[in-house]
């Protein structure tokens, strides 16, 4: 188990959001999860800690092969081997992990979106499977329960992009649509100022409308004898929503400071849901 904690310590460290989703999970379950979030993050840095287009380009290359070698058993990483654990215990199909990497391919192939039709595209690659995997491990009877995971997923990427916003486009990529940067009247490099004007916070706020409309369609796709299996994921749906909440509270300022939820109340919350969950599942049961 030394590589898992290696890998949670660096995807999932103590006081994370994905820490506290993944409190309550069985360890196979959890530990599936993380090879899977650890993966994703083995791409990105590839791409976003990158300075010499061809190195990253070579490395990109290697894992585009280490994802076929994990499907016939032959790999070289040592993550890869707990993916060919986490593949064969829960069947998730190769198409997953390639999505993933079409994903951060994109990432060096371009630096803006001309309509969000197109970035839902990124948002389905980099995020819709790993939800999408996240319903698939944790098991379900209902195949709906497969859309809530992918509506999930694609508000988990939209709130990854809105959070990290002002750091994405000082790197030279941005993820706002560039048609509602026009409708905003807002210009590209205003995202990476630390202040927030009326028309930015008008822009930000429809951001979140739309996260929060991917993870209200979630929920509703999710059968009520499904949600303690998918528990994990209603948890960190909370989390996300709650945070953004406060970001919403706060006058949409995450251009000028981060807000964050401390693991406190992140706790707080992954136990309260939990608990409310087993009630639920009790409740049908009698």
């Amino acid at each position: 188990m030394q590589a898992e904690k290696i890998y949670s310590d660096v995807v999932a460290p103590r006081g994370s959001s994905l820490y506290y989703s993944l409190l309550y999970l069985e360890p196979p379950r959890r530990y599936a999860l993380l090879a899977l979030h650890s993966l994703r993050r083995e791409l990105r840095d590839a791409v976003r800690k990158g300075t010499d287009f061809g190195v990253t380009q070579t490395k990109l290359g290697w894992w585009r092969e280490e994802i076929d070698r994990i499907y016939t058993g032959d790999t070289r990483h040592p993550l890869a081997a707990h993916l060919c654990r986490a593949v064969s215990d829960y069947a998730l199909p190769q198409e997953y992990l390639l999505e993933m990497f079409d994903a951060v391919t994109m990432d060096l192939q371009r630096s803006q979106y001309p309509t969000f039709t197109e970035l839902s595209l990124y948002c389905r690659r980099s995020g819709g499977v790993i939800g999408s995997a996240w319903a698939e491990i944790c098991g379900y009877s209902d195949r709906s329960t497969l859309k809530f995971g992918h509506q999930f997923g694609m508000g988990l990427a939209l709130s990854e992009l809105l959070l990290d916003l002002r750091r994405d486009n000082a790197a030279g990529r941005c993820y706002v649509p560039h048609d509602e940067l026009q409708r905003f009247q807002v210009q590209r490099s205003e995202l990476s100022l630390p202040q927030t004007s009326a028309r930015v916070s008008a822009l930000l706020r429809f951001q979140l409308q739309r996260i929060r409309e991917f993870f209200s369609g979630a929920v509703e796709r999710l059968a009520p004898s499904e949600r303690l299996r998918q528990s994990s994921a209603l948890i960190m749906l909370q989390l996300n929503r709650t945070l953004l909440d406060e970001v919403e509270r706060d006058g949409m300022r995450l251009l000028e400071h981060e807000i964050q939820l401390t693991p406190l109340r992140k706790y707080w919350l992954a136990r309260k849901i939990q608990r409310a969950e087993r009630r639920r599942a009790k409740n049908l049961h009698r």
